[in-house]
């Protein structure tokens, strides 16, 4: 079975792309009513890139939420149990429903952000969350349980190849889901400040920087939010590593007195570079950084 993965695997950037494209279209029949935009003016032009930006963000996070799924469900099958992975599926599934209704009823509520965004586009753009909102949902719990299954071990101590494959596999997930976030919170930033950037053109009585404001706000608070989410996720498994490593440190030394422990981590592929150890860093931060640095380029 496993032995078939990397034949599958060649099929991964085909079906990736071809997902991108089916999400195109998806947008494409969505705003296929929307207002035509003016490039020759200033405001035509802002309104073209923000809506082209929003386009392609949502398409990205698309694409991200179906890798970050195939990369924790390969994490969840190679280190739980089938009858956790069974669970994990129930779980997930289940989330995925919870979120699209959650979705289905904030869009139709009246003070929903959303009436007024699809007034703007003059299109159904709410049906978008509840995509990426039951999108949310079952990711969500496979992150969660992809990160637990990293930290499963079957024996104490655990080897030296065992650790080195589960910190490159924690480095994946960690720029995987870094990746994912930072898409999500684009878009969510470009569907409310697109629209209103049609609101200010049509003179619409919708008060555009209300919307600009509330885009702003949202984002610096998600973006908070999924920076500690992602501290909380990653933090505690890069501490259990550590803890493995010493415990598999102290074994060797056992068999092997005398020897140095930095050579022993450069053998076995365990020692961390500055530039490693930065990058993992900028990737937890990766979610604010993003919040505070899109509204500078609108």
């Amino acid at each position: 079975m496993r032995g078939n993965v990397p034949d599958r695997a060649r099929f991964l950037p085909v079906a990736l792309v071809a997902l991108a494209l089916a999400t195109a279209a998806g947008i494409a029949i969505l705003l296929r009513n929307a207002p035509p935009t003016e490039v020759s003016s200033d405001a035509g032009a802002a309104e073209f890139r923000a809506g082209t930006f929003w386009i392609l963000a949502y398409i990205a996070a698309v694409v991200m939420f179906a890798w970050n799924s195939l990369v924790s469900i390969a994490i969840i099958r190679a280190h739980m149990t089938r009858r956790s992975v069974r669970i994990v599926a129930v779980i997930s599934g289940a989330a995925m429903v919870v979120m699209c209704l959650s979705a289905i009823g904030s869009s139709a509520d009246p003070r929903s952000v959303w009436l007024t965004i699809d007034a703007a586009t003059r299109s159904s753009l709410h049906k978008t969350s509840w995509i990426t909102s039951t999108l949310a949902g079952g990711v969500g719990v496979l992150i969660v349980a992809a990160s637990v299954a990293l930290v499963t071990r079957e024996e104490a101590p655990v080897a030296a190849a065992q650790i080195r494959r589960r910190m490159a596999e924690t480095r994946l997930f960690l720029f995987s889901t870094a990746a994912l976030v930072c898409a999500v919170l684009t878009s969510i930033y470009l569907t409310i400040v697109w629209p209103s950037s049609l609101v200010l053109r049509t003179g619409s009585p919708v008060n555009a920087n209300t919307l600009t404001h509330v885009a702003v706000t949202f984002t610096l608070g998600s973006g908070i939010a999924y920076t500690a989410l992602l501290i909380l996720l990653f933090v505690p498994v890069a501490v259990l590593h550590e803890i493995w490593i010493e415990e598999a440190w102290e074994a060797s030394e056992k068999d092997a007195p005398g020897s140095k422990r930095s050579e022993w981590l450069a053998e076995n592929g365990l020692d961390q570079s500055i530039t490693s150890s930065g990058a993992q860093i900028i990737a937890l931060a990766a979610p604010w950084l993003a919040a505070v640095g899109l509204p500078k380029l609108h």
